[in-house]
């Protein structure tokens, strides 16, 4: 019959082979989590390069853009209001015209 001290040996010695194994799996597991880890670091800057291009475009094109909206609708409102005031002088026009047509027919 073996010693109890050597069952108990060959039990820690189990149990420390067990934890070396368990390191050596958790060390793998640590190794594989930090190369994704760097992968989407990667990915993040790719996404921060081409988002910042794209602001910057957005940018010169709300800056080519802007004053031509502006120009478009400062001519709007040029032309609504020498339309109006054209209206104004044909009726005004016409008005002297109907007042000069009464008159010579009056006559």
């Amino acid at each position: 019959m073996p010693v109890q001290t050597d069952v108990l040996a060959e039990q820690i010695a189990k149990l420390a082979s067990e934890i070396r194994e368990s390191n050596r799996q958790f060390h793998d597991f640590r190794v594989e989590v930090a190369k994704e880890l760097g992968a989407i670091r990667g990915d993040m800057q790719e996404l921060q390069a081409s988002t910042r291009f794209t602001m910057k475009v957005a940018a010169w094109g709300v800056g080519l853009l802007a004053p031509v909206v502006v120009s478009l609708v400062t001519f709007a409102v040029w032309a609504a209001w020498h339309a109006g005031k054209l209206d104004s002088r044909v009726a005004t026009i016409e008005a002297k015209q109907a007042q000069a047509a009464a008159g010579t027919s009056k006559r």
